[in-house]
């Protein structure tokens, strides 16, 4: 079995290749043309987010619609080449158009899920901040957010509401007109009813995680874990904290990345190839050979209410071929769920230190020049590694699907099937299946080790670091900064300028800075403070800066660290450049020396002096 998963991984790559020189000029194309789409329409939406925001919704709907044109075009030649270069027949499949209007749900959702419209929406708002000042995008957020305002959320529901029935009003006048346009028209709205939610969506939780992020709520939840442990006479709290860290840093992405990207990928891919629906007899008879006789009426239910025509059209068209897809991927083989995921992230592992490679390159750049040089930065990204991406999935498909076709062949058949091996495990002795069993596992775990040790190996940053010294101006990119007064506590009295200060303890100790900053234009800085490989954000969350041309604007930051960080503490200190992943830190390292104070003090109120 060792042998036949490094045999696989070879003819992917090999076919791989062989697609690749065939189409590769004219796929890599097809990508460049949805890159220039996508900074198109983040440049588009960048303009006119302050003044008309909700003009972003349809711009946002035209990317993601030229964005998903583009990728199914690829996919279907990527696909086609691989079947050709197979010798396989090619199955009928639907025509674009129609291919787009099915496919527009199920990729808005895997590229929601992947963080692909996240990104898409977060590009198009920093945008704005390049070209029209920093915070620019703030009055977009505000004008489009439902949570704002009674009026801004009922404004949001009707236009939801309103897309949804223009949407399947467009698609009932296109099946009885056979109107291509139509049809086009009803996915371009379909896409922006898709932002509208994910707007919506992001500043609901981005409000839930202010609150959940926030010093009292955090107090509170560590003294409910604290006294839920003394119970029970342990340290519950560490506990929490651990087996949480080690969820989100380790298990989470090692499950959502390594394992489950692909796989889906790939069922994406085979519902773009047109893989149709097995009958449902086929399918309750395998589920009732494995679960029982006593679930096939339950079963027969199920499918046949899933699959009628009275069922919803996404339900019967995607929501169960995927579900089908995904089960006979899961269950193609050992060899080739290994090989496809170690192919696959080590795919993404050679993209992430290509894009490195390029972000060092361009180096830090300022808000003036991010907009010219910015795009070059995603090439990667957008144009070359979802190239190659698409013809590796295509290429397993096709090898998937050769391996259905030779397994329901008769029996007479001499062509060996991808996991041929699997075929003849019932005139196996027991003890070579138990063997069998052993060098799965075997197989199984080194898979596991290559791709998490590759998804591991990431780059370093490729940001700059400037040196600071205390009081001294430096510039940073952009602006002119300046740490001055460090000071460390174990309280903190708190000044907003209003009333007496508030008291705060920490049970650790508390980091308060000045920070300074001078630029001739209106820019966003931002501080944090790092010890070893942990990062603090201001007590407040927020931990900016904003410089007003022509005055210095200064400002206490406040941290909160544990006590066992104080003897490797730097500050650090840029001029917020999102757009762009490379920046400039002027970074300060506080002497582990400096003395902890009972009680230090802090002012909420922002000082802006002429120059």
């Amino acid at each position: 079995m060792l042998a036949q998963t490094a045999r696989t991984s070879g003819r992917l790559w090999s076919m791989t290749a062989r697609v690749f020189a065939a189409k590769g000029p004219l796929l890599l194309l097809l990508f460049l043309l949805g890159w220039a789409g996508y900074h198109v329409t983040t440049l588009a939406c960048g303009t006119v987010a302050p003044r008309v925001p909700w003009l972003v919704f349809p711009l946002m709907g035209l990317g993601c619609l030229i964005q998903l044109s583009v990728t199914l075009v690829a996919y279907r030649t990527s696909i086609e080449t691989a079947e050709d270069a197979m010798g396989m027949v090619r199955e009928e499949r639907m025509d674009l158009v129609s291919l787009i209007s099915t496919m527009m749900i199920p990729f808005a959702a895997a590229y929601s899920a992947f963080g692909f419209m996240t990104q898409y929406a977060k590009d198009a708002l920093l945008a704005s901040d390049a070209m029209l000042g920093d915070l620019a995008h703030q009055s977009f957020l505000l004008a489009v957010s439902p949570i704002e305002s009674r009026r801004t959320l009922i404004i949001t529901i009707a236009a939801f509401v309103a897309l949804w029935l223009a949407t399947r009003g467009v698609k009932f006048l296109a099946e009885k007109a056979h109107a291509t346009y139509l049809s086009l028209l009803a996915t371009f709205l379909s896409s922006c009813s898709t932002f509208l939610v994910l707007f919506s969506v992001f500043r609901v939780y981005e409000q839930l995680s202010f609150w959940a992020r926030d010093r009292v709520f955090m107090q509170w939840w560590n003294d409910a874990l604290a006294w839920a442990g003394s119970l029970v006479r342990i340290n519950l709290p560490l506990i929490v904290d651990t087996g949480w860290g080690w969820l989100v840093s380790t298990a989470w992405p090692v499950f959502w990345s390594v394992l489950s990207q692909p796989v889906l990928w790939l069922a994406v891919v085979a519902l773009v190839a047109g893989t149709s629906l097995p009958a449902i007899d086929t399918v309750r008879s395998a589920v009732s050979s494995r679960l029982g006789s006593d679930y096939d009426t339950k079963v027969a239910t199920v499918l046949t209410a899933a699959t009628s025509e009275r069922a919803p059209g996404f339900l019967r068209k995607i929501v169960v071929p995927f579900l089908h897809l995904l089960g006979v991927i899961l269950t193609a083989g050992i060899p080739f769920l290994c090989a496809l995921i170690v192919s696959y992230t080590a795919l993404e592992w050679v993209e992430t230190w290509l894009t490195y490679l390029v972000n060092k390159a361009i180096g830090p750049v300022g808000p003036k020049m991010v907009l010219l040089l910015g795009p070059l930065q995603d090439i990667v990204s957008l144009a070359l590694a979802p190239c190659i991406a698409a013809v590796l999935l295509s290429v397993a498909y096709a090898q998937l699907k050769q391996a259905e076709n030779q397994a329901a062949m008769p029996a007479r058949t001499t062509v060996p099937s991808m996991d041929s091996a699997t075929s003849r495990r019932m005139t196996r002795s027991p003890g070579s299946q138990s063997r069998r069993i052993g060098v799965s596992v075997v197989i199984v775990l080194v898979s596991l080790a290559l791709a998490i040790g590759m998804s591991r190996l990431t780059p370093p940053s490729p940001d700059a670091t400037i040196e600071m010294t205390m009081d001294t101006p430096a510039m940073v990119m952009d602006s002119e900064i300046t740490l001055s007064n460090v000071r460390i506590g174990r309280f903190l009295s708190m000044s907003s300028g209003f009333g007496e200060p508030e008291i705060l303890f920490s049970r650790g100790v508390f980091v308060v800075a000045t920070v300074s900053v001078y630029a001739d234009q209106n820019l966003f800085s931002r501080a944090d403070l790092r010890a070893s490989s942990e990062v603090y954000a201001t007590v407040e969350g927020t931990g900016s800066v904003s410089s007003t041309p022509g005055f210095v604007t200064t400002r206490d930051l406040v941290f909160e660290v544990p006590l066992s960080s104080l003897d490797d503490l730097v500050l650090r200190a840029t001029t917020a450049q999102n757009v762009t992943s490379t920046v400039a830190w002027g970074t300060l390292r506080i002497p582990p020396d400096t003395p902890v104070a009972r009680e230090v003090s802090a002012s909420s109120v922002v000082i802006k002096e002429g120059r």
